[in-house]
């Protein structure tokens, strides 16, 4: 899972770029290392005891929806599919580099 999360990490400093301070940041523009730590935590607590890849995924982008409305989906699922855990994965493995049709660019 640490690749895939690596993947969806750098997207969201792509997209929001890199705060610097862990502890006092800017909650006008928060970067997407802040954003991203807040997905895991709060996706922790959204997904079952002993979670498969997919429900540990699908936690962190309800997360997303919780949390800012979903503004992130896209970068989410392109950073999931681009290692295997797409829209049509399923676990223990099938691989699926297939992104919901409404994020395809």
């Amino acid at each position: 899972m640490g690749l895939i999360l690596h993947e969806v990490l750098w997207n969201l400093i792509e997209k929001h770029g890199f705060d610097q301070d862990w502890f006092n940041p800017s909650h006008d523009n928060l970067g997407g290392n802040i954003i991203m730590t807040q997905l895991l935590v709060d996706g922790m607590k959204l997904q079952p005891c002993d979670p498969t890849f997919v429900e540990a995924r699908d936690a962190i982008i309800q997360a997303d929806q919780i949390n800012n409305n979903g503004d992130n989906a896209c970068e989410l699922w392109k950073g999931f599919a681009k290692r295997g855990l797409g829209i049509n994965a399923e676990s223990p493995g099938v691989d699926s580099f297939a992104i919901p049709q409404q994020y395809e660019a």
